[in-house]
């Protein structure tokens, strides 16, 4: 699932809205969640299920915020590790937020290139508010 929105100006709901966010998450549903929730917050949102469809979006699109789970499958890479990587390959992105269902997880001060770890059970509005710091 590859999506790119763009939010109308018109409507936005949030004067403060700019930059281009980047939500990868494994869970197609999670995405589309939060595609709705944080589109007016941004001028530009894209979502990617998979490391290759966010490589897409980041080597073509000048991403400003990343929204990234910390498990995108068994299979794939791990989301700290990815951050990480992206921090430093794309330096468009401006704050990068660990989006994880795991408590345990600890704080964005133990892993680089991580600006906030949010729990997927929190509201949205710590999510924005970590994404606009």
């Amino acid at each position: 699932m590859n999506s790119v929105f763009k939010a109308n100006r018109s409507c936005l709901d949030d004067s403060n809205s700019s930059g281009i966010l980047l939500i990868v998450d494994d869970n197609p549903l999670i995405c589309r969640m939060l595609s709705r929730r944080l589109l007016s917050s941004f001028d530009a949102l894209h979502t990617a299920c998979t490391k290759e469809e966010a490589e897409q979006h980041l080597s073509k699109t000048p991403v400003s915020h990343l929204v990234c789970d910390k498990d995108l499958g068994e299979s794939a890479q791990n989301g700290i590790a990815l951050v990480a990587r992206w921090r430093t390959e794309y330096p468009s992105i401006e704050r990068a937020v660990l989006f994880t269902g795991d408590e345990s997880t600890g704080s964005a001060t133990l892993f680089p290139g991580i600006d906030a770890v949010v729990y997927k059970t929190t509201n949205f509005n710590q999510l924005i508010k970590s994404l606009k710091r």
